[in-house]
Order: structure tokens, then C-alpha cells, then sequence
């Protein structure tokens, strides 16, 4: 909630299968309020924009912000997670699963 001010939404793949085709416009930052060591998040250096969330040392996967895929995403929301993090002024009104937080 803290990173985008509200929901955001993300979707991963096998860190193998993302091939970043250029790198240059590409910032990583070490996520220090995270317990989990290894943390990484990549933003755009130019705007700021969040792009990537990394679990490196605790996961295979890596997760890719939506809103930056070109149309058509072929992306369906299966449930909402870290809700944990949620607002208190956030509702969901979907009978999507709901987790407190992440695998």
C-alpha cells in the first residue's frame, strides 16, 4: 500500500521465462522494510514507475506490474492478496479468494 499509495496490480512469471530486452532505463532497489532478505524492486528510471517486485533468494517467480504490459494483456484478477496491508477504507466486493498476505 505504502509503494502506490493504494491496490496495484501484479502478475508473475518464472524469472527464466521474462527477457528483459533492454536494461538501461531500468533501477533496482533492495527493499529494506521487508523481513525477507533478498527483496528487490525494479522501477523506471525516468518516471519512477514500479515495475518489478523480485523475491530473489526466496522464489523462482518474479512479479510484473500490470498496468505496464501493452493491451491485450490476456490477464484475468484470480484474488486479492496482502490484504494484511489493505486500508481501512478499501472494500472488496468480488467473491474473488482473499489472503492476508503472499506465497
Amino acid at each position: 500500500r505504502r509503494t502506490h499509495g493504494h491496490v496495484a496490480a501484479y502478475a508473475h512469471t518464472l524469472r527464466r521465462h521474462l527477457v528483459l530486452t533492454k536494461q538501461d532505463g531500468l533501477k533496482w532497489c533492495r527493499s529494506v522494510k521487508d523481513e525477507t532478505p533478498g527483496i528487490y524492486r525494479g522501477f523506471c528510471k525516468e518516471c519512477g514507475s514500479s515495475l518489478f517486485w523480485d523475491p530473489k533468494t526466496t522464489s523462482d517467480k518474479i512479479w510484473i506490474s500490470a498496468g505496464t504490459l501493452n493491451l491485450p494483456t490476456g490477464l484475468k484478477t484470480i484474488g486479492h492478496v496482502w490484504l494484511s496491508q489493505a486500508g481501512d477504507y478499501y472494500e472488496i466486493a468480488d467473491d474473488l479468494p482473499k489472503f492476508d498476505e503472499s506465497d
